[in-house]
């Protein structure tokens, strides 16, 4: 359950911040995603869940988001919305006024608000909008490891029949008037598709609704810092404005008209931010989709200098090397991709292109510098490097930046070393390559002349390297150099 953040928001903040620089704790794994499980992921992400007001959570989008939302509120009008919903419900009236309503009948009531917002922005635009809401209630989206889940809705930016969580900007979750929206039931459901958005594509945050009990509606907003919660209202014709007995309605609450604005605003600034590290903004690099990394795709990041390029390298064996920390709710979300770089000199080599999201002032460029300026061995060579702003408005210290890397390829992890439990080196290589380790730790913790020094402090099998050579890596140097305090 989230923990409100009213007045203590600032101290909680930085404590969800501290993730950032701390080792990844073990993440759940659903082997059967039913009540219990959902419940169970709920729970492990307790401590980095938050309540706080609607313009907070706005806010931990960036100022854009914000700005732009504190315009829209004042100036909409939701009408002809409204009328168009309320036409389209009478259907669904007698489900509605039930002393029990069931979670189809919000289903049914949710897709009638989302399609009469659609179709008022169509109107607006005269062309199709950039959001485009679909019911899949009963229709399997297929996972980044092949196997289904069924949110129950969501607003993608693909208008395509193929659905695909890369493509979803917001995914909705309903349940009936049996269950609030703080049940770790339906909370376990939104951060799995959190995770399960996250897995297939780059994004800097992501945006849920759960509607249940009353027709309450919440806003869920998943950063790097943590996941942030908002009591939003409810669905009209749904709580205190049930539909009367004598077919009359009551006018619409603020809370109601609340709901309808804030779904019409994520039709507006989805055509500017959708989150993505991709495509509509301009700050973010590439195209970075999974599905087409088998290709000979480019990555235009437009600092690189002047005839240099990435293109993501061919091949199964490539393919299967994606990885990071885009499964993890907390912390640092990292992507790495095998590439070509290609330099000015025209010279192409091996190596690994990474996107992140870290904590301002402990980037891992700055880090991954400071243990090859000390002559560090067994680091990889920084062939580029480039950061970008990703600052929410009002977000107490929660400053971070996107950081784009492009290291040496340095092999495989050190689990490969082991096939079928036999080393594929000589015992005295091994033992050598381990000593290599353990030297590279040794001297990057030892304090320099300016009490400076680099703590590691997420030593796993994930980031220990080595070549085909057996010539030892350590990457990941993201948890920042330290100053000792007298």
């Amino acid at each position: 359950m989230p923990r409100s953040t009213s007045q203590q928001h600032q101290s909680q903040a930085s404590v969800a911040v501290s993730h950032f620089s701390t080792p990844q704790s073990d993440v759940l794994k659903l082997s059967k995603l039913d009540k219990d499980q959902y419940s169970r992921l709920s729970t492990s992400y307790a401590d980095i869940s938050y309540k706080i007001s609607l313009e907070d959570a706005i806010g931990m989008l960036g100022s854009e988001w914000r700005n732009s939302w504190l315009s829209f509120k004042c100036s909409s009008s939701i009408n002809q919305i409204l009328q168009k919903y309320c036409y389209k419900c009478k259907a669904i009236r007698k489900g509605l006024a039930a002393t029990s309503v069931s979670e189809s009948t919000y289903q049914e009531a949710f897709g009638i608000l989302a399609g009469a917002v659609q179709d008022s922005e169509a109107r607006r635009l005269q062309s199709p909008p950039r959001l485009n809401w679909r019911d899949t209630h009963y229709k399997s989206i297929k996972r980044c490891n092949g196997s289904p889940r069924k949110p129950d809705g969501a607003f993608f930016t693909s208008s395509s029949d193929s659905l695909k969580w890369q493509d979803m900007a917001v995914v909705v979750e309903i349940k009936g008037d049996e269950m609030d929206n703080e049940n770790n039931h339906i909370r376990g459901q939104i951060l799995q598709d959190f995770i399960d958005m996250a897995e297939v594509l780059p994004r800097r945050f992501m945006i849920g609704l759960t509607i249940a009990r009353e027709g309450i509606v919440y806003v869920h907003i998943c950063v790097p810092g943590g996941i942030y919660s908002v009591h939003l209202g409810n669905l009209h014709l749904t709580g205190d404005t049930k539909p009367l007995i004598s077919g009359n309605n009551l006018p619409p609450s603020s809370k109601e008209q609340l709901v309808v604005k804030f779904i019409l605003f994520l039709y507006r600034q989805s055509r500017y931010d959708c989150g993505y590290l991709t495509g509509l903004s301009f700050r973010f690099p590439g195209q970075l989709f999974l599905d087409k990394i088998r290709g000979n795709l480019q990555v235009s990041i437009n600092t690189l200098p002047q005839n240099t390029n990435i293109k993501f390298r061919r091949g199964k064996d490539d393919y299967d090397r994606v990885y990071g920390r885009h499964k993890h709710l907390r912390g640092q979300r990292t992507w790495a991709y095998p590439v070509h770089y290609t330099n000015k000199n025209k010279k192409e080599a091996n190596a690994f292109f990474k996107f992140q999201w870290g904590l301002k002032n402990e980037e891992e460029i700055n880090v991954h510098q400071f243990v090859i300026d000390r002559c560090v061995l067994h680091i990889p060579k920084l062939l580029y490097a480039a950061t970008m702003d990703g600052s929410g408005y009002g977000t107490g210290s929660q400053f971070y930046k996107g950081e784009a890397i492009v290291t040496e390829d340095v092999g495989r992890t050190i689990g490969e070393l082991f096939v079928d439990g036999n080393p594929t080196f000589t015992e005295a290589r091994v033992i050598d390559i381990f000593a290599g380790y353990v030297h590279t730790l040794i001297a990057a913790a030892e304090v320099d002349e300016n009490e400076k020094f680099a703590l590691h402090r997420d030593v796993s099998m994930g980031n220990l390297m080595f070549k085909d050579n057996g010539h030892p890596y350590i990457i990941d140097w993201g948890c920042g150099p330290y100053t000792i305090k007298q």
